[in-house]
């Protein structure tokens, strides 16, 4: 998991465009297809329900949970693929359920492009992502896919990180 987000955070990193991303969303977004891949389950329901009361010392077993021996580069296209046909209008990320959840009602944050709900919040993760931002996300997502599927997989992630680190950052959009 550690290596897909840091192939991803580095595609956030270098496209500008998609700097509405966080970490915390970012880590979610790869919680969340891992569940429903079913690599991993879902969050200990009594972590959600308690998180105040955690004590780092308790010990959290998940039988759901398998071992995954996917390569990199597949759990990396498989990511793509999901989120390249996610439909974010209907689905909120909820990494605390297994099933799919769908916007509803109560849902303050239905006005958001993306709904990422935090597990021990409750809060939308995702309430800063614009539409375009989410837009630009999905369009990354299918040219990762097709550069897979066209045996150019390592042209889909930036390798130039470290030239990137050292350019100056671009200037703030004005809102």
């Amino acid at each position: 998991m550690i290596k897909i987000g840091y192939l991803y955070n580095n595609l956030i990193l270098t496209n500008p465009e998609l700097h509405e991303f966080t970490n915390s969303s970012l880590c979610y977004l790869i919680i969340h297809f891992l569940q429903q891949t079913e690599r991993i389950g879902i969050l200990h329901p009594i972590l959600i329900q308690n998180s105040s009361d955690f004590k780092t010392n308790e010990s959290i077993s998940n039988p759901a949970s398998k071992i995954s021996t996917d390569s990199v580069a597949f759990l990396c296209y498989g990511f793509a693929k999901f989120y390249a046909a996610f439909n974010f209008e209907i689905f909120i990320i909820d990494i605390g359920k297994k099933e799919l959840c769908f916007w509803n009602e109560t849902d303050q944050s239905k006005k958001d492009a993306v709904g990422i709900r935090c597990s021990f919040s409750g809060k939308n993760l995702g309430k800063l992502i614009s539409s375009k931002c989410l837009e630009t996300f999905v369009q990354k997502m299918k040219e990762i896919v097709v550069a897979f599927e066209n045996g150019n997989e390592a042209e889909a992630f930036p390798a130039d990180i470290e030239k990137f680190a050292k350019k100056p950052l671009p200037p703030k959009p004005k809102k």
